[in-house]
């Protein structure tokens, strides 16, 4: 990819420190910046600084929230299973980084701060629910066909038991929208939110983790590489075929560094044409639609409450983000011409 992913500049895990970049201090004019820390998830895309001074300290704080990486010598379960799983932590900091930016401004939260949280937390729902739908009808199924049994945390018991548990806890913040009322300051009302992120937080940890945990290993034990290669292809074509098809494959994949997604593309070139001709309009719909805000949502409430002015802050963002689209569709159009 091009330069112009620096959040992905070359840096070993072993460099990566609390003080990667700077954090302004609380009288600086927030700047839109790109993180240097790929434990940051930052997603290819420009955050704000206060943002990113947000999501830094929620990752501290929950480092269960890290990617899982893989390697060569790591085996193709790893590979196969941990998209989904990353993904779902991607999001999940985000949420932490959006609540903590809330919590610090809530004297000063507008109904409309919250509804448009409560917004980006309802496409975020759309694609848990989704995906649970594709682990029982693609992931889990695996194991089903070959009788391969799952034993232990992630048995059928406890698996239900666990992700009905998680499911709950992702309705039960949603639904607290309905708490919010006009004539009640919304400051007041935002006490609600922090304990049932820190408890979604807390299960989304666990059951990825586990999920990781018991289910790579029998995939290494029990499958081919012929077998999994099928169930990637199939895993695709379910993401394809299912509705928020655009939505969900850029939030499936927006954790990758641009060297991972040229790799998942590549792979995906197989299964569907359209993943390569059409993953950059893709791309640009959901920035606009989704990730712009967890992206400068904690820097709009900084400069409101500073009297500052946004509008030079979201051009900076908005000249970074069509920089970055831009390599996108110049690499994309690169691999089509490679088909």
């Amino acid at each position: 990819m091009g330069n112009s992913f620096v959040c992905y500049k070359s840096i070993k895990e072993s460099d990566v420190t609390p003080d990667s970049f700077d954090t302004p201090t609380s009288d600086e004019v927030p700047s839109i910046v790109l993180s240097t820390d790929p434990s940051l998830l930052c997603s290819r895309i420009p955050y704000g600084a206060q943002a990113l001074k947000y999501k830094r300290e929620a990752l501290e704080r929950n480092t269960g929230l890290r990617l899982f990486k893989w390697t060569n010598s790591d085996g193709l379960g790893r590979d196969l299973l941990r998209g989904g799983m990353n993904a779902l932590r991607a999001q999940v900091l985000d949420l932490n980084m959006l609540c903590d930016a809330m919590k610090t401004y809530r004297t000063r939260l507008t109904h409309a701060n919250v509804a448009s949280f409560f917004d980006w937390l309802g496409k975020t729902l759309i694609y848990f629910e989704r995906y649970i739908w594709l682990e029982d009808d693609i992931i889990f199924n695996m194991f089903l066909e070959k009788g391969v049994p799952i034993r232990g945390a992630m048995s059928p018991s406890k698996r239900m038991l666990l992700r009905g548990r998680l499911q709950k806890s992702f309705h039960d913040l949603y639904d607290a929208h309905l708490l919010f009322r006009d004539n009640q300051p919304a400051g007041e009302t935002f006490a609600v939110i922090p304990p049932l992120v820190e408890n979604l937080t807390a299960l989304t940890v666990e059951y990825t983790s586990k999920f990781m945990l018991v289910l790579v290993p029998l995939i290494d034990e029990h499958f081919r590489r012929s077998e999994i290669d099928r169930t990637y292809a199939d895993l695709i074509r379910y993401i394809l075929n299912h509705d928020n098809t655009e939505d969900n494959i850029v939030i499936y994949t927006l954790w990758m560094n641009p060297q991972e997604l040229k790799r998942w593309k590549r792979k995906s070139r197989s299964v569907s044409y359209r993943i390569n001709k059409l993953y950059s309009s893709w791309e640009k719909h959901i920035y606009e639609d989704h990730f712009k805000f967890a992206a400068l949502f904690a820097d709009k409430l900084y400069s409101e409450a500073n009297e500052h002015h946004i509008d030079v802050e979201i051009e900076i963002w908005k000249a970074n983000y069509s920089r970055i689209t831009a390599q996108a569709e110049s690499d994309s159009l690169a691999d089509s011409s490679l088909e």
